[in-house]
């Protein structure tokens, strides 16, 4: 049975008359909210009129139904691919995991260069991306869009910003090939170095084993009164966020010296979490006490088939 046009069938509003360009890299959320100041509509107005089953603008970036694409590109008169090229769709297992659902950081070089080019509230998708110390279009550092008091603080490791490059641009890597096992080994070893340490240095935040191949860095998090929240990997602050890529980026290359150090660091049930999490990255082989040299191997085995030619550096310093 062949399905009724709503268009043809007018059960959708006509074709806006004008259709503003996309900005390079633009957000969906971003370009429908410029749509709606262009037309003197309010975001509210603009999301009924266009997508009137959606809950907010800024869920569109992660998620479309076949029917609000649909309607989206017969409104806009744009293919339905170029709508979907506005999302985080080709981020896949990413948008859970490191694509936040509200701007994370802006580039102030960049930003000048929309308003230059006539896009002056534009947002680029890259700007979600928690992932990122550096502009993706022009390598800058990026600025925080948290409002978090810790965010006004500069880099407090830039002595591994070098490493930590490479650790952003391994995710972004693993990002583009658009595969869930591409993907599961960098994040899941974020998971492994933000998993809660046996240390009492911190006792209000708690420390993170991410310290065990960063020394200082449960340290920095309490001299600064940084707070990071344990369930999610998407809310770890710019000024810190160096020491991450650039432990990432040891903790794979280096994983039969990593995973041990990092082991020793936990106790209790957040051993017990770190040897579920390692089971599944070692591919069936149960961590223990005795034997944790050979999962630390067997993961840099792994790391070395998954491509080491992405990032190469020794153990970073404090």
């Amino acid at each position: 049975m062949i399905e009724p046009d709503p268009a043809a069938a007018g059960e959708w509003p006509r074709p806006l008359p004008v259709v503003l360009a996309p900005a390079r890299d633009e957000a969906l959320s971003s370009w429908l909210a410029r749509h709606a100041a262009f037309y003197g509509l309010g975001i509210t107005s603009m999301r009924r009129h266009c997508v009137p089953d959606a809950v907010s603008l800024p869920g569109l970036d992660r998620k479309l139904t076949p029917d609000q694409e649909a309607r989206l590109a017969h409104l806009f008169r744009r293919d339905r691919v170029a709508i979907r090229d506005m999302m985080h769709m080709h981020s896949g297992w990413a948008v859970d995991r490191l694509v936040a659902r509200a701007v994370d950081h802006h580039c102030e070089q960049c930003a000048r260069l929309l308003v230059a080019e006539g896009h002056a509230e534009a947002v680029p998708r890259s700007w979600f991306h928690t992932w990122r110390i550096s502009c993706e279009r022009c390598g800058s550092p990026v600025v925080s869009a948290s409002k978090a008091p810790w965010t006004v603080l500069p880099d407090l490791f830039p002595h591994l910003w070098s490493a930590a490059l490479k650790g952003e641009r391994l995710l972004s890597g693993a990002v583009d090939r658009a595969s869930p096992a591409a993907f599961d080994l960098p994040t899941t070893m974020l998971r492994v170095l933000m998993i809660s340490s046996a240390s009492d240095a911190i006792p209000e935040h708690g420390g993170r084993t991410l310290d065990a191949v960063v020394p200082g860095f449960n340290a920095t998090l309490d001299r600064h009164g940084i707070v990071i929240p344990f369930t999610s990997l998407i809310d770890v602050p710019l000024p810190v966020r160096t020491a991450l890529l650039a432990g990432l980026v040891f903790a794979l290359e280096e994983a039969n010296v990593a995973i041990p150090a990092i082991w020793n660091a936990t106790a209790g049930m957040h051993r017990t979490h770190l040897g579920f999490v390692l089971t599944d990255l070692a591919v069936g082989l149960r961590p223990r006490n005795h034997n944790i040299s050979d999962v630390g191997r067997v993961l840099a085995a792994r790391f070395a088939a998954y491509g080491r030619t992405a990032v190469s550096h020794s153990m970073p310093g404090t």
